[in-house]
C-alpha cells in the first residue's frame, strides 16, 4: 500500500464548529432550564439557582469559541504535523490523525502527539470544514482517510 502524497492546509474557518458548539449550550441550557422547572416548581429559589447554572454553561461554552485559533496541519508522507498558523511548513509536532466524525463537508479530526503515552495521551480535536478549504478539501480528505491512526511502523509496506 502507498502513502498519500505530502499535503499541507492552513485551517482559518471554524463556522460549522462554532454553529455546532453554540447549539450544544443552548441544548444543554434548555435541559437544566426543563430540570429544574419539573423538578421543583413552586421553589422559585431552586429554579433559578437551575437557570442561573443553565445560562453560565452556554456563555461558558460560547466563550470557548472564542478560543479556537488557525492551525496548520501537514502530511509528509510518513506522520502528521501540527502547529499554529504562522509555523505553516515548519510544524513543531508530530502524531497521529484519526477521523472521529466525518459528515462529508465537516470532519472532526482527532490529533494525538507521537511522544504521547499511555491512559493520559494528549489527544486535540480539530474540527475542519469544506467552506473556505474548498480547493484543498479533496487532497485532505484523501490524506486523512489514507493514512490510518498507526505509527509508522505498523502501517503495511509499500
Amino acid at each position: 500500500m502507498q502513502a498519500p502524497p505530502a499535503f499541507q492546509i492552513t485551517v482559518r474557518h471554524f463556522r460549522v464548529w462554532r454553529a455546532l458548539l453554540a447549539c450544544l449550550g443552548c441544548a444543554v441550557s434548555g435541559v437544566v432550564i426543563a430540570w429544574g422547572w419539573a423538578m421543583f416548581p413552586l421553589a422559585g429559589a431552586t429554579a433559578l439557582a437551575a437557570c442561573t447554572l443553565a445560562v453560565g454553561l452556554s456563555l461558558a461554552s460560547l466563550g470557548s469559541l472564542l478560543g479556537i485559533r488557525p492551525y496548520s496541519l501537514r502530511w509528509d508522507t510518513q506522520a502528521w504535523w501540527l502547529g499554529r498558523a504562522a509555523e505553516r511548513g515548519h510544524e513543531p509536532m508530530a502524531g497521529q490523525l484519526a477521523v472521529a466524525i466525518d459528515w462529508g463537508a465537516w470532519m472532526l479530526l482527532r490529533y494525538t502527539p507521537a511522544d504521547s503515552q499511555g491512559l493520559f495521551r494528549r489527544s486535540r480535536w480539530l474540527p475542519i470544514q469544506r467552506a473556505g478549504h474548498e480547493s484543498a478539501w479533496l487532497d485532505l480528505r484523501t490524506a486523512v482517510h489514507a493514512t490510518p491512526g498507526l505509527p509508522a511502523a505498523q502501517r503495511p509496506a509499500d
